[in-house]
């Protein structure tokens, strides 16, 4: 459309048919029509200023804002809880280092021994049942380090009894 003037528009009447405004814009109109339409001349009113409230200002509401929690079921949490569990263990699982321990070893002596020799670990999981280590990395290159850093008899009962007489 073109931008019209006070003194063009008094000379002469600008005409728009419906079919060529249906061109422009995509409207489902009939391609055959040929009303015309008169456009005059727009008043535009005072340009109104907002002002931005400050934000130390609240917003005043007789509503307290919903508490997290609150948006969801207990069922709806439960069941998005099980499903973001699995997918963390499936990362957390995948670069480990399993080590037998004897029994008499308790998860803070372990970590005492990992810390020791300067390995870097995401988690432990000691099963105490079948007397497995769980050793989890982050990546796997830090698997090939710590794997001889590591040996397969560190946590065994003769190296306990070692830890034990040196940490009296």
């Amino acid at each position: 459309l073109e931008n019209i003037s006070d003194e063009e528009n008094e000379e002469e009447e600008d005409e728009i048919f419906v079919s060529s405004l249906s061109r422009h814009y995509d409207t489902n109109t009939l391609l055959n029509s040929t009303r015309q339409v008169e456009i005059g001349p727009a008043i535009v009113s005072d340009v109104v200023t907002i002002e931005p409230t400050p934000l130390n200002q609240q917003l005043s509401t007789n509503e307290p804002p919903k508490l997290r929690r609150n948006c969801r079921s207990s069922s709806a949490r439960t069941r998005r809880n099980r499903k973001r569990n699995m997918v963390k263990r499936l990362h957390r699982d995948q670069h480990i280092i399993y080590r037998k321990v004897y029994h008499r070893f308790n998860i803070r002596q372990i970590k005492n021994i990992l810390r020791a020799r300067n390995v870097r670990y995401v988690h432990l999981t000691l099963h105490k049942s079948s007397q497995v280590l769980s050793i989890g990395m982050k990546k796997p290159s830090l698997v090939d380090l710590y794997f001889d850093r590591l040996p397969g008899d560190l946590f065994d009962k003769e190296h306990y009894q070692h830890y034990r007489q040196n940490e009296h």
